[in-house]
């Protein structure tokens, strides 16, 4: 019996019929396909936890709400999934912040809701943390739980402890570890990897041997140090020497855990509402956007636009993906998305990348911030662009509004409001600037443009207004705003490479190796296709099909189609990655199926 394979051609073609439901919270909003239930107690943790970290850290909510989607089948978070061992994910995308959340995760919801969470708090932290921190501290809080009425935090994880005393893996090795580390990202190392890093943080944060120096460290990596020479050098010990006491702190009988004098929130029962098939697509092709498949999340948001064009959020997507692979079409969807009634603040706040357009930007940001005026982000870009504009004062006033800024935040305030005091001739005050930023400046690059910048100040204004303006303005370089790649890292299997040109990084499509024969036989006895394709030389090609959702499928009469198992004598032109498959005998996995006349 012949099986046939389909290819995904239109987006959203296979999900008519399905039932999508819309719930939305004070500070959440909440797309499901599943159960109402499982749906409203994920909200109402994520309540009671941001509700915990604004009481505790001062947290101060994104401008867009977080968007939670959570899925009912293992099938379909898989596609979507940036891992093979993910039960959820959190994704930091320009347009806002995502959490998916997978069926396997339902046993421990509101462990999982809290990791996530936590995963974002540090994306909106002032320092980029090392893997083994990010993931540690997220467990450290993951089971958070009232006692009476305080908060207890380090309650043991069951499966930390015991995974941690059977399966230990060198600390060094752990604390090496990136996002594309085998450790980090094998079934096999999995467990044993996340149970170290919360074990290493536990013990960091809650032993009195070493919590008093956590601070310190967390600062000694945030100024470049990596992180075994951070703690050898605020511990005074070898890491071998930290790496013992965490197993024999694991191997204790006691365990520290910290009481916090706060209760969660009372959570009011939020009412669903029906979403529809339009809604679930718009933010899978954002999870295909996070994935940095652009090509994915392109096929499903045209799709959205040509079924209902006058809802602006699939014009608004288009924009962001438009925008993070640095094409001229941005331009074109964002206007679409403002036409048709988009107030996302963060698509304000990117206007610059999308326009290129100095004044309309500066309208723009100016009506963002009018709407959303605890956006510190969006204030200080457009100052940067007011001082490009050569309009000091007027960056100043913006500038004068911010009562505070974090360490990463500093980083954009510092060079304009240096710039814009020292043209305005306060210049004392410019100079006492650029001294604290010289003070507070962590790493190697920063204290660099610190010491520029307070040689800048230490110059005398020239008495000539046009000289004074030209010499204030800040580099074009530094108001352009391009989306920011500069730390993209892709897998060594990606379909995507990063490319530096004229000095900027980019992420774009690896160019496609193409065949043209006759195809021969469809295999479907193997978990993946294989096709075998013929050429005129008379060598027989065989390539993988390892992902139907991405081969893009050309039927010179339909344009659409399935491929039908079996022998057959079809002409094709197949585009490929090359990629060694030894088990299965291929030569590279499928990207573009083209029938031939």
């Amino acid at each position: 019996m012949r099986r046939l394979i389909t290819l995904l051609v239109a987006a959203g073609a296979a999900l008519l019929g399905q039932k999508y439901t819309f719930f939305e919270s004070d500070h959440f909003e909440l797309l499901t396909d599943g159960s109402k239930g499982r749906a409203q107690e994920i909200l109402g943790q994520f309540e009671r936890v941001r509700a915990f970290f604004v009481k505790t850290r001062g947290f101060q909510d994104p401008p867009m709400k977080p968007r939670v989607v959570v899925f009912s089948t293992e099938k379909e978070f898989r596609e979507y999934a940036h891992s093979a061992i993910a039960a959820a994910y959190y994704i930091g995308l320009p347009q806002r912040d995502y959490i998916a959340i997978g069926p396997s995760a339902s046993a421990e919801d509101k462990r999982v809701a809290v990791h996530e969470y936590v995963h974002m708090l540090n994306r909106y932290g002032d320092t980029e943390l090392p893997i083994w921190m990010n993931e540690g501290i997220a467990e450290l809080y993951s089971n958070i739980e009232a006692v009476g009425k305080k908060i207890r935090v380090g309650t043991p994880i069951p499966q930390h402890v015991y995974t941690v005393n059977q399966q230990w893996l060198p600390l060094e090795d752990v604390v090496d570890a990136d996002t594309k580390s085998g450790l980090y990202n094998r079934r096999q190392h999995a467990g044993p990897f996340y149970g170290i890093a919360w074990a290493l943080v536990h013990m960091l944060t809650l032993d009195p041997r070493y919590s008093a120096k956590f601070n310190e460290l967390y600062n000694e990596i945030g100024a470049g140090s990596s992180s075994k020479d951070a703690m050898e050098k605020v511990y005074g010990k070898a890491l071998r020497q930290i790496e013992d006491d965490a197993r024999a702190y694991m191997k204790g009988l006691t365990i520290n855990v910290v009481m916090f004098d706060v209760q969660f929130d009372k959570v009011d029962k939020v009412t669903p509402r029906p979403a529809a098939a339009y809604d679930w697509i718009v933010d899978m092709a954002a999870l295909k956007q996070g994935n940095r498949d652009f090509d994915g999340a392109l096929q499903r948001l045209e799709a959205m636009v040509k079924s209902e064009p006058a809802r602006p959020e699939a014009h608004e997507a288009m924009a962001f993906v438009h925008m993070m692979d640095h094409s001229e079409k941005s331009t074109a969807a964002y206007r679409a998305a403002r036409k048709t009634g988009s107030r996302n603040p963060n698509l304000g706040y990117w206007a610059p990348s999308m326009l290129r357009d100095h004044q309309a930007s500066i309208e723009v940001l100016r009506e963002t911030i009018a709407a959303h005026p605890n956006f510190v982000e969006a204030r200080l870009r457009l100052a940067a662009i007011l001082m490009g504009a050569r309009e000091p004062q007027a960056a100043y006033d913006e500038l004068k509004q911010l009562k505070r800024v974090n360490r990463k935040q500093a980083l954009e305030y510092f060079p304009s409001y240096i710039r814009a005091a020292w043209a305005l001739k306060k210049i004392e005050e410019s100079r006492a600037a650029a001294s604290q930023f010289v003070k507070t400046a962590r790493t190697e690059r920063d204290k660099d443009q610190a010491k520029e910048l307070f040689a800048f100040a230490m110059e005398d204004p020239p008495a000539d207004e046009e000289k004074l303006a030209a010499r204030a303005a800040l580099p074009e370089a530094a108001t352009r705003f391009e989306a920011d790649t500069t730390e993209l890292t892709l897998p060594p299997d990606s379909d995507l490479e990063l490319v530096r040109q004229n000095g900027e990084l980019s992420v774009r499509p690896k160019a496609l190796t193409f065949v043209e024969g006759m195809m021969t036989n469809l295999e479907c006895d193997q978990p993946q296709p294989i096709a075998n394709v013929k050429t005129k030389e008379g060598k027989v090609v065989r390539l993988i099909i390892d992902d139907p959702g991405s081969v893009h499928l050309v039927n010179a009469k339909t344009g659409t189609g399935d491929l039908v198992c079996g022998e057959q004598s079809n002409n094709v032109k197949l585009g490929y990655y090359p990629k060694d498959g030894t088990a299965t005998k291929t030569t590279g996995t499928i990207r573009r199926f083209e029938y031939l006349p």
